[in-house]
């Protein structure tokens, strides 16, 4: 069910605004305005600005989602229906050692950071195994980790837990306003150009924590993944 943004409990919407532009430690990417408004989620303790003309889909919350107070599990989809990317609210906060081992070089195609000292990265990286594979996301990780890193979704921290908050793109794929003769890391940088991806990262890079949430002590499944 596509949400009517405002209307349903977890999520409210304020007025209009314009988000305000997100200083990149690295960039590949052609500067656009991107017209969008604030919409707040998890029963007001987040809020994203979304781009106008996509919608918002809420989708089933995973096993690992603990938190009811702060979880919310949300697609964002552009005016074409395509789903542009998926945000998972409400899990347990995510620890250094967990990073995954690593892997070999993958090719950065664009990163920055949502504050200059401290808090989550966004970035935009071609798999080195499968470069017409990529993942864009915000994470822990720092642009220059990332790239060292497989092309998995890594979490981010906000304060009382973690997120994450990704698109995947497979080699089938289609991207819009890029030619399809296109491969690999020169695909991906054509697309980091597009008015599409910029509005992807705005709305990513605008992620912000309204309300404190009361930590949990860690839990295990409850269920098996899968089953």
């Amino acid at each position: 069910m596509l949400l009517a943004t405002g209307l349903l409990a977890g999520c409210s919407q304020a007025t209009s605004d314009e988000p305000a532009k997100p200083k990149a430690s690295q960039s590949a990417t052609t500067e656009h305005e991107v017209d969008s408004e604030t919409v707040q989620i998890a029963n007001g303790h987040f809020s994203v600005k979304l781009p106008k003309g996509w919608q918002m889909k809420e989708i089933t919350n995973e096993y690992y989602q603990y938190n009811p107070e702060a979880a919310a599990s949300i697609e964002f989809t552009n005016p074409d229906g395509q789903v542009m990317a998926t945000l998972r609210t409400g899990a347990d906060p995510w620890a250094e050692e967990a990073i995954p081992p690593p892997a070999k070089d993958n090719v950065l195609i664009d990163g920055g950071t949502l504050n200059e000292e401290k808090g989550a990265h966004l970035t935009f990286v071609a798999d080195a195994a499968s470069p017409d594979s990529a993942v864009i996301e915000l994470t822990e990780l720092s642009p220059d980790q990332q790239a060292g890193y497989p092309a998995v979704a890594v979490p981010f921290n906000y304060q009382g837990g973690s997120a994450t908050f990704e698109r995947k793109i497979g080699p089938k794929d289609e991207l819009t306003d890029i030619d399809a003769d296109l491969k690999g890391a020169e695909r991906m940088r054509a697309y980091a150009k597009t008015e599409e991806y910029a509005q992807l990262k705005s709305l990513m890079m605008s992620f912000e924590q309204l309300k404190d949430i009361q930590e949990q002590p860690p839990q295990e499944p409850t269920e098996t993944p899968g089953t």
